[in-house]
């Protein structure tokens, strides 16, 4: 049974395999220029099937396929900067961004990913073998303010104009901070050299039970994220049934895309967000 990578919300998911095989790292490293997003790396192995049959499903399962011993490192071409293992212990807020443990991060607070730059990747350890992989980071992406509406009617459609920041792949995504509006949140992906986007129409019923409850003073988060084309690859074009993210808690089946070494990938993404008054 190989083990799918984790996601920044973690839940695990399994390819099963029918023959048995030599475990092997699978990790999944991402380089976040989204302040809400911290940078960190995964570091997995796949089970063999004597493991995966002697192993309970839950924390002694996690136990055996979460490497926690591995040295991590990621080089920017002058600097060499050491990830840590953060254990399991719950959720947790670092420099106002939410992250979640049992994975390596930045501990020192000094690695500041820059864009348009290559990172390269370490991963060492001594049962399993090194796991190496580099990528470059997509610009920031920028949502255009001045030609943003003022003020969000749920009803009714939007435009909204920005600037991918070169050719790459951008995902855009909406969320109501405080209450709830059918139709007003969505998540879409935007081709290479898109430049604008309009909402769809609100086909939410017209019943205030299916609609939703805006709180007063609520606003609506508009976020543009873009993702190198490794990240692309990986997590959107080659998953099964759409589009998948580990940013919203799902993960592709286990392949090597800018690594070497073992499964997995190394991929890098960027951010901009607006937020705007919402009202019915």
């Amino acid at each position: 049974m190989a083990m799918v990578i984790g996601c920044v919300f973690p839940k695990p998911e399994w390819e099963n395999v029918e023959s048995d095989h030599e475990p092997t790292l699978n990790v999944f490293g991402l380089i976040s220029l989204d302040e809400e997003t911290i940078s960190f790396v995964d570091v997995h192995r796949t089970l063999t099937l004597d493991e995966q049959a002697s192993s309970t499903w839950g924390i002694d399962f996690e136990s055996e396929y979460i490497v926690k011993d591995a040295s991590v490192k990621i080089f920017d071409g002058s600097k060499q900067f050491s990830f840590t293992f953060m254990p399991w212990e719950g959720e947790y807020e670092k420099n106002d961004r939410r992250s979640y443990q049992n994975r390596y991060y930045d501990t020192t607070g000094t690695f500041i990913p820059k864009p348009n730059m290559l990172y390269q990747l370490s991963v060492t350890t001594e049962k399993w073998g090194i796991l190496t992989g580099e990528v470059v980071t997509p610009n920031i992406p920028t949502i255009n303010e001045k030609a943003f509406p003022d003020t969000i009617r749920a009803k009714i459609p939007y435009t909204m104009k920005f600037d991918l920041g070169g050719e790459v792949y951008g995902k855009i995504s909406t969320r109501v901070i405080d209450g709830y509006y059918c139709g007003i949140e969505f998540s879409r992906i935007v081709s290479p050299g898109t430049t604008e986007w309009t909402t769809p129409p609100n086909d939410c019923l017209e019943s205030e039970r299916w609609q939703g409850v805006l709180l007063e003073g609520d606003s609506l988060e508009i976020i543009l994220r873009t993702m190198d084309d490794q990240y692309y690859e990986y997590i959107i074009k080659e998953s099964a049934g759409g589009f998948v993210d580990f940013l919203t808690g799902s993960g592709g089946i286990a392949r090597s895309i800018g690594v070497e070494g073992g499964y997995g990938v190394f991929g890098a993404i960027a951010a901009d967000r607006i937020y705007r008054p919402l009202i019915p």
